[in-house]
């Protein structure tokens, strides 16, 4: 249901260099602008992701784009748009039209200085996995800007911060409609342009719209990065989290979170990733009621509050059969421990249950992509997902969807 701020999991240091060069190389080659049109076909064999399996539904998305970037001395400006229609051949109720869109630059200060500015929206459809009871169409608009700074880009020694303000809004389920900011400081020592180290501090307040509950975060993060002579590079982030509600004492986290990635490829055709990843999602909702006994009113207020730990395991592998023809395969193992609490206060009395829940999900992903010109994307690509164990009140279910795409770009 809630969708956990994003933290930065890679080391800065690496990050702000190759924007950096993004900006000097990348930026002045490439074309100012350009134009890309998508559609893809889906059917899904449980679309409402039921437990005894739920009838199969087609659905066709549109997409269209465009994206600008342009370098004007140390400046880098960019803006990108993308609109999206999903049509349903039986479950209309669910066709969305959606978007997404970002402006954003960014320019080196001096000779040690890097600064950074990014704005953006989108209007998205909320994905089964993370709804409630039965399947629903819900609407999430967002908005976020982020402003970063860091001095020390060309040095060993840097130190950086980061400011982030977001609010996100749901059209039917808004006990999660919340309001966001959140604020990070950092160093780095880079010894070479191979390895990099990192550590931080970030804290982040949430306000939940409808209760007035206030979840304020901790984040203290230690992160590495290493290149190893362009074959293989590894990144990994760990952090100490401890996260507290306004609302409800009992509610909260208080644990490590972090993530770990690996890419190789070894000169050939073929290439390797593996990720690890751990992190916590909370969502609140709240009510409030009068009950009577016998002369006496009086108002009963109820806080349900539901973490949600997941722990996953991604790897993946990608076959370059020719410079036109590709296929690759992933796999995905989703781990989740979560608790749903549960406070009433009233003049009767209070207390609280804890209800906890776990379970694993599976997914695996074969794609094959064809690329006959520069300008033209082919591609299919079979999905399974099988889901064990009670999560959000959803039982566990399992399906397959399979799908196609053709994508038109136009620089």
């Amino acid at each position: 249901m809630q969708q956990t701020m994003t933290r930065s999991m890679a080391p800065v240091a690496v990050a702000v260099a190759a924007l950096c060069s993004f900006g000097s190389v990348a930026w002045a080659q490439s074309n100012p602008l350009s134009l890309t049109v998508g559609e893809r076909v889906t059917y899904d064999n449980n679309f409402l992701r039921a437990a005894d399996g739920s009838p199969s539904e087609t659905t066709s998305s549109t997409t269209a784009g465009v994206s600008f970037a342009k370098s004007l001395g140390r400046q880098n400006y960019s803006a990108n748009l993308s609109v999206n229609s999903d049509k349903h051949q039986s479950f209309k109720n669910y066709d969305f039209n959606g978007y997404s869109g970002s402006v954003g630059v960014n320019s080196t200060v001096g000779s040690r200085g890097y600064v950074s500015l990014l704005h953006s929206v989108s209007s998205t459809q909320q994905s089964p996995d993370s709804q409630t009871g039965l399947r629903y169409n819900d609407t999430i608009k967002s908005n976020s800007t982020s402003l970063f700074t860091q001095y020390g880009v060309n040095g060993r020694i840097g130190v950086n911060a980061q400011l982030l303000r977001s609010n996100t809004t749901y059209s039917v389920n808004t006990v999660n409609d919340r309001d966001s900011v959140a604020l990070r400081l950092g160093a780095n020592y880079s010894p070479s342009d191979l390895v990099s180290f990192g550590l931080g501090a970030r804290r982040s307040d949430q306000t939940v719209a409808v209760t007035d509950d206030k979840i304020t975060r901790y984040d203290y993060d230690v992160n590495t990065y290493w290149a190893v002579t362009g074959y293989s590079s590894l990144s990994a982030a760990l952090s100490l989290t401890r996260e507290q509600h306004s609302l409800n004492a009992l509610s909260g986290f208080k644990g490590a979170t972090g993530s770990l990635a690996w890419y190789l490829t070894p000169g050939g055709k073929m290439s390797y990733n593996l990720s690890l990843n751990r992190d916590n999602g909370n969502s609140v909702a709240g009510a409030q009621y009068r009950v009577t006994d016998g002369q006496t009113t009086s108002r009963v207020d109820t806080t349900q509050t539901t973490t949600q730990l997941t722990t996953s395991l991604s790897g993946g592998m990608n076959w370059a059969a020719t410079s036109k023809l590709s296929t690759g395969l992933r796999l995905t193992f989703l781990k989740f421990d979560d608790a749903s609490k549960s406070t009433v206060t009233s003049v009767f009395g209070s207390g609280s249950s804890l209800t906890p829940s776990n379970g694993h999900q599976f997914n695996m992903n074969v794609s094959v992509n064809y690329l006959p010109t520069r300008w033209l994307n082919l591609g299919c690509a079979v999905d399974t997902y099988d889901r064990k164990g009670d999560r959000l009140s959803v039982k566990g279910y399992k399906g397959e969807i399979f799908s196609c795409n053709a994508q038109f770009t136009l620089n």
